[in-house]
Formats: structure tokens, sequence, C-alpha cells
């Protein structure tokens, strides 16, 4: 819900309260929640006019830990630069698209004759000084590979005739997006566009996130996609 429409409906509360009793604690916490909404879309207006844009790629929360090491559990500001770096480099998206092959135009999966899948994922101009492309072969999902498999099947290149009665082509398909994340419980996985992510790798899930995902182990793919140690994820 936008900003704005959180508080025209805080608002409505509040009005309603007020008719029906002038205290209580309930009508001053809405009047609180007023306030504090309030004041966020005017740091945000401030922030527009002057041209300001707030991001933070490894979350504020690990960034402000610098300035509070001890009570954060590191025992120096490299220990904890270590940590910033490695969240900050820790994922990429690669958004799908309905009318690309396979579903993506960078990263773009085949179906193998043992029903595995062959990710080919596109390298930007920075890390292509040995080619091009990152060839991942014999991925498999526990969970929803069949669905995975039914999307990339979906593409295809239809032809129609435009208004002038020329023929043309277009590719149709479902939209698959791919997440790469670096997790110290690892899996390869991928989200088709308007389905709930799915699924890890052929390792049996070892361990869950708050959001219900499940990961198993990867093996070194994250290690060529990102450059460091460790296993890694994709969801």
């Amino acid at each position: 819900m936008a900003l704005t429409q959180q508080i025209r409906r805080a608002a409505t509360v509040i009005d309603k309260l007020e008719k029906q009793a002038r205290g209580g604690a309930k009508l001053h916490q809405k009047r609180r929640r007023l306030g504090v909404l309030q004041a966020k879309l005017e740091q945000i207006r401030a922030d527009q006019k002057a041209g300001r844009v707030r991001l933070c790629f490894g979350s504020r929360k690990l960034f402000r830990a610098q300035f509070a090491l001890t009570q954060n559990g590191y025992a120096s500001h490299a220990e904890w630069k270590a940590d910033w770096q490695a969240r900050r480099d820790a994922q990429f998206f690669v958004l799908g698209s309905k009318d690309e092959t396979a579903g993506n135009q960078s990263c773009q999966a085949s179906v193998e004759d043992d029903g595995t899948l062959t990710l080919k994922l596109r390298l930007p101009d920075a890390l292509a000084a040995e080619g091009r492309y990152i060839t991942i072969p014999g991925v498999r999902f526990a969970y929803g590979h069949e669905d995975i498999v039914a999307a990339l099947l979906s593409s295809q290149r239809v032809q129609f005739q435009t208004k002038d009665g020329k023929p043309a082509y277009r590719r149709t398909g479902t939209a698959i997006s791919y997440r790469f994340l670096s997790r110290r419980q690892g899996l390869a996985g991928v989200r088709q566009h308007g389905r709930p992510r799915t699924g890890t790798n052929d390792a049996p899930p070892v361990r869950g996130d708050r959001r219900g995902h499940q990961y198993g182990p990867s093996g070194d793919v994250g290690d060529r996609l990102l450059g460091q140690p460790g296993p890694y994820a994709a969801d």
C-alpha cells in the first residue's frame, strides 16, 4: 500500500475513534502511527526535492553495526568490513520475460535427455574476458522440477500476419527469473513469473529460512558465478 494511502486510512480510523471516545490507548497509538507516516512522507518529499537517493546494499542494520562493534559481536572493524563486503556481493537477479527464448534473455535453461537442466548464463562485459557465457550442467530441483520443465517447454516461436498481410514471428512462453544467492547452505533454483519460488537442488534440504524456503548443498556453481568462496544459492 502506498504511503499516502496509509496516511489517509490512518486519518479515517482516527476520525472514527475520536467520535466514539476522546481518550483511550488505541486512539493514542493511532495518532502516533499517523505522525510516523507523515514524517516519513515529508522525508521522502525532501529527498526528491534535493535529488537524494537512499540506498544501502548490504542492509542498514549491518552498516550501522560498525559503530557498535562489540555489541554486534565484532572484534575489529576489519572483521565487520569482511562481513559487509560479503553481504554486498551476496546475490544477483536475472529478470525473465515471456518474449525471450526459455523465458529469459540472460540466463537460459535447456532440458537434457536425462531430465536435468543446463543453465547458460550470460556474463557482463567486465567478467567476459574468457568468454561471454558460463554453462552450468546437471541442474535438478527436488521440488517443482516438473513445473520448471513445463514452463521451459511452453516457450515457442509463433508465426502470425501483420495488418499488411505479411508473415511475422514472435516468441510466447513463460517468464522465468533467476536469483543467485551466496549462503552457507546453498541451492540452485528459479522463479516462474506468477508462481511461488520452487525447490532446492538434488541434495536433501538441510535448513529453511523464516520465509519457508529450504536449502541444500550446491557445490561449486556459486564459486564460478560470483568468484567468492563457499556454496551459493539461487531461488
